[in-house]
């Protein structure tokens, strides 16, 4: 496996949204006849919210880092976006889920699609292999929990950060 390899795909659509601080589900509008309806999760730009995404590794997956990339679009071009991400690895008949399980956040900001009204290809959350990355190995279950990180001082975007879809590769 080489570095950029793709391990998983995530649209809005698949998103698991959580029982309190979960994003709105909405669709964006493109300017097509017909319009173009994307779906998107419109996270807040005053508060903390979650998504979680369900998913497995590749059998292919060789162990090395990750990055989650992130794809999202706003409708004004000034600020900047904190996103952050996490992983629950799903080791089979090891661990309870329904146990409390505290999530390990890596972060990073991306400034907002110029010209206004476009799209962004963020490719900026890295994990390195291992803890960084809950131990997911190959062929077992994860969960992908994403988040804005609205009330940090770094993120000033003055509108909702509307995500498309997260693509997850090999480092």
């Amino acid at each position: 496996m080489s570095s950029g390899d793709m391990l998983g795909f995530f649209t809005a659509q698949s998103a698991l949204i959580p029982s309190a601080k979960g994003p709105q589900y909405t669709l964006s509008r493109g300017g097509s006849n017909p319009i173009e309806l994307i779906p998107a999760l419109a996270f807040d730009k005053t508060a903390i919210e979650y998504a979680d995404f369900l998913g497995q590794m590749p059998d292919y997956y060789d162990g090395g880092g990750v990055t989650v990339d992130l794809v999202w679009y706003c409708v004004i071009n000034t600020g900047d976006v904190v996103w952050a991400a996490a992983f629950r690895r799903m080791e089979a008949e090891v661990e309870d889920f329904d146990s409390l399980h505290s999530y390990a956040f890596n972060g990073a900001t991306d400034a907002a699609p110029d010209p206004a009204g476009s799209i962004t290809h963020f490719g900026g959350i890295s994990f390195t292999d291992g803890a960084d990355m809950d131990s997911v190995a190959a062929g077992e279950t994860f969960v992908l929990r994403v988040q804005r990180t609205a009330t940090d001082g770094s993120d000033n975007l003055n509108n909702d950060a509307l995500l498309w879809s997260i693509a997850l590769k090999e480092s």
